[in-house]
């Protein structure tokens, strides 16, 4: 990516839990937020990382596990990209690219979902209804 962007900054960030400010300031700053967190693929997602994340505005990138009715859901209602763990990093470079080439435009609606709240006794129905 570096390669073909050289005007760009590329900054991968780790912060410790205990370290909220910094985290904070990680999350606001990103244009990415990387969650590689499941078990295994076929175990529950860690769902509860993007609600720490996705209110800040990054794309929320998290590794593709079992669950595929809550990942279907994440996708369309919250903006989540979803990868195969082992195509994590070359997921992000390609997101970061179309970030730059403005593909990706308004992420509002995303941004009104996370910070409205999941509405738990329709996300189900919305499914088959």
């Amino acid at each position: 990516y570096l390669r073909s962007h050289p005007q760009k900054i590329h900054v991968v960030e780790k912060v410790r839990p205990n370290e909220l400010q910094m985290m904070a300031d990680a999350y606001m700053n990103s244009k990415i937020c990387l969650v590689a967190h499941a078990f295994n693929d076929e175990s529950g997602g860690e769902y509860h990382r993007l609600s720490e994340i996705a209110g800040f505005g990054c794309i929320p990138l998290m590794e593709r596990f079992a669950d595929t009715i809550g990942m279907e859901r994440y996708e369309e209602c919250g903006g989540v990209i979803f990868s195969g763990k082992e195509d994590l990093f070359e997921t992000a470079i390609d997101i970061i690219a179309k970030i730059d080439q403005g593909v990706y435009g308004s992420r509002a609606k995303y941004l009104d979902w996370w910070n409205t709240g999941i509405d738990w006794g329709s996300i189900l129905t919305s499914l088959y209804v």
